[in-house]
Formats: structure tokens, sequence, C-alpha cells
């Protein structure tokens, strides 16, 4: 057969729709720009003295991560990111690998995380309107969508509602991206409002009079159940690589977008360095404006109390059904009176979810694609149907795969804990993806050489992607070894990696099938992936 018979057919079928504005603002919202605001509870939590604004500085960490994609999508500018880095360079089982380890990570994100705007964004923002105004009544409208079954009712009307808009195609998806980059910028305006208005006093001010507790009294609880009043390097590093970086998890998806992305060297670097610093600005003051309202110490006491059990938290904060997490959609009963201000902060928290959920499984719809168009899966998850321009059996799949995470993100409590380790998974793939790095100029010297002038760049006389895939897989498996910490220290179950262990599993049985499969019909399928895949 022919070499250039090896592909299902000369094109994808794919058209470069994307700009480099819209390319920024799709990396810049995918990770969840106010995923921050729960992140402000958890991280302290776990990592005692951790202070998130300075956490935010060890963001610095993935820009090497995003340099090496900003070379291999140029290299390589085709839809399916890692999956077409690491099939071209080391092994076609790896890259599908290494990609099927992000893609399910990020689904499982899609799915599960529509319960994070469901309880924060909704249920907290119209509980905060009953606890500052003490109404039972919009307490007991928060407390009815607390109920799993309505949490699961919700949520997948929004998994169908993202179907539809991924049915819209590209341009759509990058519409909405605009939203939810606005919205977050809205949250921050409001916190900065009410630092101006309400200040720590007034916030103080409040809790003790609506919350049945005493501010000073939760400080010294706090400290009685482990809160640490001075800042910790160490705490701060771990929070900073596990929980802030982790929030920047999706934000190099336009890499796996780059089949539909126009200018895709001056784009991607817009998008893969301009998103991580947007998103650092929005984080840094989100988290010190929520500091400079409630007071540190005193967030850092409710995140400890919060570890400790909700019956330690004050009673305004515990309600039934979730795990009742202080975070600040429900801490804005004290910080203002102005229900219009409550729901409106609330609002912001539910769109850019929401939009960074249907980001998030927006680019695994790619990775399938290209798996599909490799073979390794049927080929007609890479049937470009409908005027829009979309794949639409991956689309299908995709929903499919969050809805069942949905599922048991709600129903399984011992899954929706494991689930937040699948940062392992995430981590695990970028470990794969940094020794490409290292051996690409050396082991495909061929399409190396090939490529544009600026990614044959070297210092010292070793190529520069060689250097950024080397520090990929230093920070990757430094990250591995911050997440592992609870493990380490017997406060997490050794459980909780066999989610990891399934997700590692799957791959490899899909790549078996496929290559006896392909074997017995006499398709030279490894003949493709000598080359990149035509446009």
């Amino acid at each position: 057969m022919a070499t250039q018979d090896v592909f299902i057919r000369t094109s994808s079928g794919l058209t470069r729709q994307i700009s480099a504005r819209d390319a920024l603002m799709y990396s810049a919202m995918n990770p969840g720009l106010l995923y921050s605001l729960v992140y402000i509870v958890w991280a302290p939590a776990f990592y005692p003295g951790a202070h998130m604004g300075l956490a935010v500085l060890f963001v610095l960490m993935i820009f090497p991560i995003a340099g090496l994609y900003w070379y291999f999508s140029v290299s390589m500018p085709r839809s399916g990111g890692e999956y077409i880095y690491v099939s071209r360079t080391l092994h076609p089982a790896l890259g599908l690998w290494a990609c099927f380890m992000l893609s399910v990570t990020a689904l499982s994100w899609t799915g599960q995380l529509q319960d994070w705007w469901i309880r924060w964004g909704l249920a907290d923002a119209i509980r905060s309107v009953g606890i500052s105004h003490n109404s039972k009544g919009w307490i007991d409208v928060a407390n009815a969508i607390d109920q799993p079954i309505v949490r699961f009712l919700i949520g997948t009307g929004a998994l169908l509602l993202t179907l539809w808009l991924f049915m819209k195609g590209t341009r759509a998806m990058m519409r909405v991206s605009y939203w939810a980059v606005a919205f977050a910028w809205l949250a921050v305006l409001i916190l900065g409002l009410l630092v101006i208005v309400t200040g720590q006093a007034g916030f103080r001010d409040n809790f003790n009079r609506l919350s049945g507790a005493d501010y000073n009294a939760i400080l010294q609880a706090g400290k009685q159940a482990g809160a640490l009043f001075k800042v910790g390097f160490v705490a701060t590093l771990y929070a900073g690589m596990v929980y802030v970086n982790l929030n920047t998890l999706g934000q190099t998806f336009s890499a796996n977008l780059a089949g539909e992305i126009r200018g895709v060297a001056k784009s991607q670097a817009l998008a893969l360095f301009g998103s991580l610093v947007m998103q650092m600005a929005i984080w840094f003051a989100a988290y010190m404006l929520v500091y400079a309202i409630v007071g540190t110490n005193f967030m850092q006491a409710l995140d400890s109390l919060w570890l400790k059990g909700v019956h330690s938290l004050p009673p305004a904060l515990q309600h039934a059904h979730t795990s009742s997490e202080p975070v600040p959609m429900l801490l804005i009963a004290f910080m203002t009176g102005s229900p219009i201000l409550q729901l409106l902060f609330g609002l912001c928290f539910i769109v850019a979810t929401w939009v960074s959920l249907a980001g998030l499984g927006f680019a695994p719809i790619r990775n399938v694609f290209a798996w599909s168009f490799d073979r390794l899966i049927p080929t007609k998850f890479s049937e470009i149907k409908t005027r829009y321009r979309a794949p639409v059996y991956s689309i299908v799949a995709v929903i499919v795969v969050a809805e069942v995470f949905l599922y048991l993100g709600i129903y399984s409590p011992a899954y929706s804990t494991a689930i937040l380790y699948t940062i392992i998974a995430w981590f695990l793939g970028w470990i794969i993806l940094g020794i490409a790095g290292i051996v690409y100029p050396y082991r495909r010297k061929e399409l190396f050489e090939a490529g544009p002038p600026a990614t044959q760049r070297r210092i010292g006389g070793i190529p520069v992607i060689s250097i950024l895939g080397f520090l990929t897989l230093v920070v990757s498996v430094g990250t591995e070894w911050a997440v592992g910490q609870p493990f380490f220290k017997g406060d997490a179950s050794a459980s909780q990696y066999l989610t990891v262990l399934g997700m590692a599993v799957i791959p490899v049985i899909i790549y078996v099938i496929a290559h006896f499969y392909h074997k017995s019909k006499g398709i030279p399928i490894k003949l493709q992936f000598s080359q990149v895949p035509p446009e």
C-alpha cells in the first residue's frame, strides 16, 4: 500500500476557524477561573499554613510545559495534541496512553464538576440570601436544590445543553469562552467593591450577628483543629503545585485544537503563555480580596474546622446533603446584605464553571477524532457531520462518558473523593510527554529539521524542545510527589489510586485490540505513525 494511502482520507475535514484571541480566551477559561474560590478552602485544610495568594507564584512551573506544547504544536499543527506528538516520537501505544489519561481526566471533571456550580454557585448563592435575611424560605429552596436527585437532573440538563453547544461547532465554543472570562473578572470586581464597602470589620460584625457563632471563637477553635496562623513555605509550595497548578490543567488544550487554529505559531504563543498570565492575575486578585474581607487567619480556621467535620462549623454554614465547604459564595452572606450582589456573585461562579467544563470536554472530542483518524478506534468517530463541521459520534461519546462521571460523583461518595486524585493520571501523561520532548530532535530528526526555524533553536548545542521536555518531566514528577503527600502521611487511602489504575489499563486494551485487528486485515497501520496526519 502506498504511503499516502495509510490514512482514512486525504483531509481531516476540520477547518482553521479559531483566531489568536479565540485561542487565548479558550485556554484562559478552560481550567475554571473561579475554581480558586473552592481551592481557598481545600488547599490550606490539607496543607496548613499555605497562603493561596503566594501559591499562585508556583504557576511559573507550568510555563516550561506550555513552552513544550508550543514547540510541538508548531512542529505538528494538527488536532490531537499530545497523542500526535508522542505517537510520532515514541510509540503509538504511548501516545494513546498519555492522551487517554489527560482526556478521561478532563471528562471526569466535565461530568463531576457540574455538581460544583449547582452546589456552590446556585444553592449556596440562594442560601446566602436566606442567611443574610434570616429567611427560612430561601434556605429551604437551597436545601431542595442540594438533594442528590435534583443535582443529578440539573447536571444532566447542563450536559444536554453542552451537547447542543458542541453540535453548533467550534465557533460557538469559542464565543462562550468570552463569557467565562468576563464573568470571572466580574466576580473579582464584586469582591473589590466589598473590600471597600464592607471590609473586614463589617464582615466580622455580620458574622457575629448572623452565623450563630463568634468570630474570635472560630479563630481559637480553628487553631485547636490544626490551623496555622503563619505562612509556611513548604505548605505553600505543595498547595501551589497541587491546587494552583491543578487549576491550570486544560490551559494547554489549545494545542489539541491546533488543526483548527489560524496562524498557529502566533496564536499558540498568545494562548499558551497569555492564558497563564491572565489566570495568575485573576486567581491572585480573588485570593487576596477574599483574605482582605474575611481575614487570612479566619479563613485558615474555617478550612481546618471543615476538614475536622461539618459539626465543627458554625450553625449557619451547616446544611444537608453536601459537605458544607465554607466557600466565598456562601460567606458572601456576611459580606453584604444585598441579594443582587449575592446572587450575581453566584451567577459568576455558575457561568465561569459551566463554560469551563464545556471547554474541558471540547478538546477530548478532537483527541477521540485523532484516535479514530489513525484507526485506533472505529473510523465512525472521525466522520464530520452537520453544517457546523462537528464530529457527531465523538461528541456523543464524550457526553455519555461525562454523564457517567456525573452520576458517580453524586451517588458514590468514595468515587467522589477518588476523582480528586485524577491529577495523578494527568501528570503521568505529562511525564510521557516530557520524555517525548527530550528525544524528539534525535529520535525523529527528519521531522525536527523539517519544522519551522523557530522550533529548531538550541541553547549550548542542546535543542530547546529537549530542555523543555526535561523541565516538563521534572515538574510532573515533583507534582506527583506533592499530590502523594496525603497518602504518605496516612491522611488518604491508597485505594484512591484505583481510579487512576483503571484509567491506565483501558488505553492499553484499546491499542492491543486495534493492533491485532488491523494486522489480521493486512493494513500497514504502523506506516501512518511515521508521518504527521493530513490537515
